[in-house]
């Protein structure tokens, strides 16, 4: 089974590399890139768009979220998400793993805590590291009926 996935990161370069690297695992599709995190919240803000790209309402999507982006951080982009979770968006469709090249343990502590964040990893992500990814994204088994 794949997995939707984003790949969250201001830098073509890094987009391209990670993109190649879930694609070439087959344990990801559909892989949408974004630049920002100013545009996941866009996405999350269009439930109508959202589920047609990553194909349904009862999905899990893995984001791969780099920490220093071009017009907001990672930890803006999660305040912006436990926003939305506040006003009705089910934070369990977003399997957040924080990328950074940052060694700041106060950083991934930050991350982590915010309760949205299931990982934090080093840039760049590693073949290895995938299966885990993969396993953060297994299908939501409940209905909100």
């Amino acid at each position: 089974m794949s997995h939707p996935a984003f790949i969250v990161d201001d830098s073509s370069f890094c987009r391209f590399v990670t993109r190649r690297m879930l694609d070439d695992s087959g344990l990801f599709s559909p892989i949408l890139e974004l630049e920002d995190g100013l545009d996941l919240l866009a996405l999350v803000d269009d439930p109508l768009r959202f589920d047609s790209l990553v194909g349904g309402r009862w999905v899990r999507s893995l984001v791969l979220l780099d920490q220093s982006l071009a017009r907001s951080s990672g930890l803006e982009t999660i305040a912006g998400l436990l926003e939305r979770i506040h006003r009705g968006f089910d934070e369990d469709r977003l399997a957040i793993v924080a990328c950074t090249a940052s060694d700041d343990p106060v950083l991934h502590e930050q991350l982590l805590d915010s309760g949205l964040v299931r990982d934090c990893l080093p840039k760049p992500l590693r073949q290895h590291q995938l299966p885990d990814l993969a396993r953060y994204c297994e299908t939501l088994s409940y209905c909100h009926c």
